[in-house]
């Protein structure tokens, strides 16, 4: 049985609570990713996007540099087992609707698994798992 921990990123890249938001986007940028674990005292505490960061921060107008990542960071965070069954990720990821899902293990964040993580290496992966990404120009 394939497990997250077969498919997970183990290096995951992540922000503290208390860090501004600039320094979240620039690890977005330097990392090519748009989700970070945000953790404090290494606890996953919420996750923030680069959605996140423009709804929150820059349609709202406030300053990237004077504004915390906890202040902007979604706090229901969706996470699972390195022991978890491949299979359960898929549906939880089609459930909750997410794409990317922090692995954690004895509350510390040990991993990162995507969609297209699960697409790669799973036969079975539904047809929403292997949608690329949708482009629309006007």
């Amino acid at each position: 049985m394939t497990t997250v921990a077969d498919v997970m990123n183990p290096e995951p890249v992540s922000i503290d609570a208390a860090s501004p938001v600039s320094a979240a986007a620039r690890m977005m940028m330097e990392h090519h990713i748009g989700m970070l674990p945000v953790v404090r005292n290494g606890v996953v505490v919420g996750i923030v996007t680069d959605r996140d960061l423009v709804l929150r921060v820059l349609a709202a107008d406030h300053s990237a540099t004077g504004t915390l990542v906890a202040e902007v960071a979604s706090d229901r965070v969706v996470s699972v087992a390195p022991e978890t069954p491949l299979d359960e990720l898929e549906l939880l990821i089609e459930e909750r609707r997410v794409r990317r899902v922090p692995v954690v293990s004895e509350g510390t964040l040990v991993g990162v698994v995507s969609q297209s993580d699960i697409a790669r290496v799973s036969p079975h992966a539904s047809p929403h798992m292997l949608e690329g990404p949708q482009v629309w120009l006007e």
